[in-house]
């Protein structure tokens, strides 16, 4: 299991079987990245939202910017970028990406040899170089919404179990995920963030 995936900032795999995740051809036991994302320390967290929020503004004036005032904007955008990019590494699974191929693709995206594609509105580089924004952007929030998720388990479900059994975490996982207040306090937090629900 593992074999043969294209992990990147766009696309990451995760095989699952028997209890164990595998990523780049590692095991590991079922849950490790997601117990990992919900240790990111909020400091960090508060870095990655607030890098991915400039990011997400700078992508919003790409877009319409005419050629001079684009040529301006990537310089600007590209060491906020570069500066996500080295706090997402110290989060798992993001940290067992290829960092060279990820700076590799950087480099290539940013530089005055793309220019002219990414002034091209139906280029792929154009293309490309937008989904690989989005993306640096939406991880962090993606990162958010799930702590914010596992907190509210924890604080309105497992802290409650009579018991700590898989019968008994199984029921608490169901009511919560049933929870009209749950979904209500995710809706929420969507809207804060400016996301459609």
């Amino acid at each position: 299991m593992g074999i043969q995936q294209t992990n990147n900032l766009l696309h990451l795999t995760l095989d699952i079987w028997q209890d164990q995740v595998f990523f780049n051809e590692i095991a590991y036991p079922a849950g490790h990245f997601a117990a990992d994302l919900l240790n990111v320390s909020p400091e960090m967290l508060q870095e990655l939202l607030t890098l991915g929020g400039t990011i997400s503004h700078q992508v919003e004036a790409l877009v319409f910017a005419e050629p001079p005032r684009f040529v301006q904007l990537l310089q600007e955008t590209r060491p906020t970028l570069e500066q996500l990019l080295d706090i997402l590494w110290r989060c798992p699974p993001y940290c067992f990406l290829d960092k060279a191929q990820e700076l590799q693709a950087v480099d290539v995206l940013f530089s005055p040899a793309s220019h002219n594609d990414l002034l091209h509105p139906y280029s792929p580089v154009r293309q490309f170089f937008f989904r690989y924004l989005t993306a640096a952007f939406s991880i962090p929030l993606g990162i958010y919404h799930f702590s914010v998720a596992g907190l509210y388990f924890e604080v309105e479900y497992l802290r409650r179990l009579k018991k700590r059994n898989e019968t008994f975490f199984a029921t608490a996982a169901h009511d919560c995920f049933n929870s009209e207040d749950f979904w209500a306090m995710m809706q929420k937090l969507s809207y804060s963030t400016g996301l459609s629900p």
